[in-house]
């Protein structure tokens, strides 16, 4: 398990202490949990843990107000790069994914998302290739690519499953009981709900109880059970406002007035569609979730228009071709903003990446032309030996030279094999230390050679005499 997943799990669970369910829960706490976290990254010097802390803060801000998070994931970013810190980059990437995921950007988060998987080994079985793979399968999915979403999703409850995380294949099977549902699988979509409300409750994690009552909903309803698929989409929303997610909350509350206009319910529920649109509407607007307020202003429009509202419909309906028109012509201010400060951090990045490499660069020219005047030297070190051996010098002089010419010949091949044993080993002292003895090994035939030039040596010197 890595260090950074132990870390999350560490900050997560004080995250989680401010936010258990309570009617008294505001935004007030949800910005005390931000001021702490801010102080906190204050007093950190630029190591891995302050990239761990802007990375929850942009985490946090993805719950509410995922537009501000993204000063704090680019930070992080920069950061991570100037460590060369792999694990970390890739979790920067992740969660500025997340970030535009919570404001209906799929396509943006799922490009970042691959910048994630470009900075890990899709082989290693590890906690960010899992999560990365689920979040890439839900964008899909909120783009209704089903296949793909699916693809991926089902790529992520294997990484789950091989690090035995319940928590994590409860979310893909969460994810994964929407394509049952939509294949009819109504038996398969029931067992995993089950399996995720079980753990869900264990763990007291309320967000996550409130989508699987949506999903329930989902079921419900494609079963034609309608008064079940309201009562699950009102326990979801009335769980959301209780621990205040008002994006989660949101949605239900669309899906919840679609229910009501296409089946026939009584009338203080068809008469509360509206107000659930423009709940809805509002909530999304306040977000920034272009795709969601899009959604609401044409199912509110279209409502309107079967209540011969026309003058009111085509209010909705030009919004919704306003939005379109933002989206393809990027010209909306929250979406310049975002980018406006994305180009800045690419910028700064590179520039970073920039000064890496030459650092790089220097320092590999430098070894090379030090690991050349080593050989060069030790090359040298053992033909004076040799010359030196043929002259009138006594064997205590030669005998020395030879010992200290093999030493540096020993000491040189530890040098150059260092890089290599700390790249094998992860720097694991116990492994560093098994790996030296077996390279020390290596070094018996050449000491037998070099007692043997020593032999030779003293035998001509003798001979001589």
């Amino acid at each position: 398990m890595s260090n950074y997943y132990i870390k999350f799990i560490s900050i997560s669970f004080l995250v989680f202490i401010f936010l258990l369910p309570n009617k008294s829960i505001t935004s007030s706490y949800y910005q005390g949990l931000l001021d702490s976290l801010k102080m906190k990254v204050d007093t950190l010097s630029n190591d891995t843990l302050k990239v761990e802390y802007l990375i929850e803060i942009a985490f946090q801000y993805g719950t509410q107000e995922p537009r501000n998070g993204f000063d704090y994931v680019f930070k992080a970013l920069e950061l991570a790069i100037e460590l060369k810190n792999e694990e970390l980059i890739a979790w920067s990437y992740n969660r500025a994914g997340t970030l535009y995921e919570s404001m209906g950007e799929h396509y943006k988060a799922i490009e970042y998302y691959n910048y994630a998987l470009e900075h890990t080994n899709p082989i290693d079985t590890v906690f960010i290739n899992a999560n990365t793979y689920g979040n890439i399968g839900v964008s899909y999915a909120n783009l209704g690519e089903d296949s793909i979403a699916y693809s991926y999703t089902y790529k992520c409850l294997e990484y789950y499953k091989a690090l035995k995380m319940e928590g994590g294949i409860a979310y893909a099977y969460l994810t994964l009981s929407n394509k049952f549902v939509d294949n009819q699988q109504y038996d398969s979509a029931d067992i995993s709900l089950k399996y995720c409300l079980d753990l869900y409750k264990k763990r007291k994690s309320y967000s996550r109880i409130a989508q699987v009552y949506s999903n329930y909903s989902k079921l419900y309803e494609k079963k034609k059970d309608i008064t079940k698929a309201i009562e699950y989409s009102q326990k979801a929303i009335k769980l959301n406002q209780t621990i205040n997610d008002n994006k989660f909350s949101n949605s239900n509350k669309l899906s919840l007035a679609k229910i009501y206009i296409e089946y026939p319910v009584n009338k203080v529920q068809k008469d509360s569609i509206e107000l659930l649109l423009k709940e809805s509407i509002q909530h999304a607007d306040s977000l920034s979730m272009i795709f969601e307020l899009e959604s609401a202003y044409l199912t509110l429009a279209h409502y309107l228009e079967s209540k011969n509202k026309f003058e009111e419909s085509n209010i909705f309906f030009n919004k919704v071709i306003k939005i379109k028109e933002q989206r393809s012509g990027l010209s909306n201010i929250i979406k310049l903003g975002i980018i406006e400060s994305e180009i800045k951090s690419k910028e700064n990045i590179a520039l970073k990446i920039k000064k890496i490499r030459i650092e790089e660069d220097k320092k590999n020219r430098r070894d090379t032309i030090q690991y050349t005047i080593i050989t060069i030297l030790t090359i040298i070190a053992f033909l004076l030996t040799f010359y030196l051996s043929r002259k009138n010098i006594s064997f205590g002089i030669i005998d020395t030279l030879t010992f200290i010419t093999f030493l540096i010949l020993y000491e040189f091949i530890l040098v150059i094999s260092e890089p290599w044993v700390d790249n094998i080993t992860n720097e694991i002292p116990i492994y560093k230390l098994a790996i030296n003895i077996a390279i020390v090994l290596l070094f018996i035939p050449l000491h037998k050679i070099e007692n043997k030039i020593k032999a030779n040596l003293k035998n001509k010197k003798n001979m001589k005499q």
